[in-house]
């Protein structure tokens, strides 16, 4: 079971995974900034299939853009490949949001200062400011964040997101 956690902590990625993009809005500096979730969405009377994971929402450093970091099938596994959904929209407008040069996903442990034990790839989708990571593995219990970062030349902006898995 997953639970996000309000709690930030300032630490670099290291197992980055990297899509580069080409765009003209410019980002904002480098820094992190505190967690925020929403609630998962409701049946709306569709097919049934496999529900997605809660989602687990952020702003930027510097509030230039949201993310929202969905789990596919249901709540992150334990030492299971699971894949998420990004979504990267405006703050203020919900539209998406694409103005930089490159994007990342990384998964970290900052208690235990370590990340994923694998490279997963970020694919954009055919949806503007969405994309698609695969194989993403939480080798263990405990608190993790995901950190997203946008770069626009010399400039990084991080938002990130955290869970805990329990038993």
């Amino acid at each position: 079971m997953t639970h996000p956690s309000p709690n930030s902590l300032r630490h670099a990625g290291l197992a980055s995974i990297c899509l580069a993009l080409t765009a003209a809005l410019g980002c904002g500096g480098q820094g992190d900034e505190q967690a925020a979730t929403t609630a998962a969405p409701t049946n709306t009377g569709a097919p049934a299939g496999p529900v997605d994971g809660p989602p687990m929402s952020g702003v930027s450093s510097r509030g230039s853009f949201q993310i929202e970091v969905t789990p596919k099938g249901g709540p992150i596994p334990t030492n299971e490949p699971f894949d998420v959904k990004l979504s990267v929209t405006e703050p203020e407008t919900g539209a998406p949001f694409t103005g930089f040069d490159a994007i990342t996903l990384d998964a970290r442990m900052p208690g235990h200062d370590h990340g994923m034990t694998r490279d997963v790839e970020l694919v954009a989708t055919d949806t503007p400011g969405e994309y698609v990571a695969e194989g993403l593995l939480f080798h263990m219990i405990g608190y993790w964040e995901f950190h997203v970062d946008v770069v626009q030349g010399p400039r990084m902006e991080r938002a990130q997101v955290a869970t805990t898995l329990e038993f």
